[in-house]
Formats: C-alpha cells, sequence, structure tokens
C-alpha cells in the first residue's frame, strides 16, 4: 500500500532528480516551451513501450534504462509542464491549491504539507550542490 512517507520520499527525489539534472543540462527544455515538452514525453513513453515489449516477449534482461527511471524521468517532464503553465497563467496553481485545501482530515492536511516540505528541502539540497 501507499505511504505517506513513501509518497513523500518518492516526491523529494523527483524534485531533487529534476534540480541534478537541470543544473546538467540547462533549461534546454524551454527552448521549445510545450512542444519540446511534448516530444520528450513521446521519447519517455516509447522507451516505456519498448521496456513493456522486452519483458512480454520474455526477456529477463532490459536493455538501456529501466522502467522506474524512465517512468521517473517522465514525471519530472510532466512537472515540468505543470510549471510552464502555472507560469503563464497563475489561475492554474491556484485551482490545484483550492482542491489541495479541499482535503477532508486534519491528517490529510498534515500528509499534505508533508509531500511539500520533504520537496522542497530535496530541491534545496540539490540545489547547494
Amino acid at each position: 500500500p501507499e505511504t505517506t512517507e513513501g509518497f513523500a520520499f518518492v516526491a523529494g527525489l523527483l524534485c531533487r532528480l529534476e534540480a541534478l539534472k537541470g543544473k546538467q543540462y540547462g533549461a534546454s527544455w524551454m527552448k521549445r516551451g510545450e512542444f519540446g515538452i511534448k516530444a520528450n514525453l513521446d521519447r519517455k513513453w516509447d522507451r516505456i513501450e519498448e521496456i513493456f515489449d522486452q519483458m512480454y516477449d520474455g526477456k529477463t534482461e532490459i536493455t538501456g534504462e529501466t522502467l522506474v527511471a524512465t517512468a521517473a524521468d517522465m514525471v519530472v517532464y510532466l512537472l515540468k509542464f505543470i510549471t510552464l503553465k502555472a507560469e503563464e497563467n497563475l489561475g492554474v496553481l491556484e485551482r490545484i491549491a483550492e482542491e489541495a485545501t479541499g482535503l477532508q482530515s486534519e491528517e490529510e492536511r498534515i500528509a499534505a504539507g508533508k509531500y511539500f516540505s520533504i520537496a522542497q528541502q530535496a530541491g534545496r539540497e540539490a540545489n547547494s550542490q
């Protein structure tokens, strides 16, 4: 089962991954805006399909990037897309924030706060290196 701590840990890792790769590649993905993000998403999806094809063909040794690493890269590109749209129109984030603040229980609000603080910390650590 999914756990709050597990989700927060993965979210923090993805923030760190983005920050470290961002230092390596710069903002090259932004040169083409949405088109650049879509091209990268398409490329990652093609890789995921390739991995599944190898798995369904019964291959025990998958060549190249792993399924989880490819999916993580894809999530980072999706987050970049959300960020790009939010920077173009703050209403995008306001709608997400409204939904997030509609959390019913105190436990849900605490969990959301944990995700945010862990992700923030991971981003700060990655940017300081």
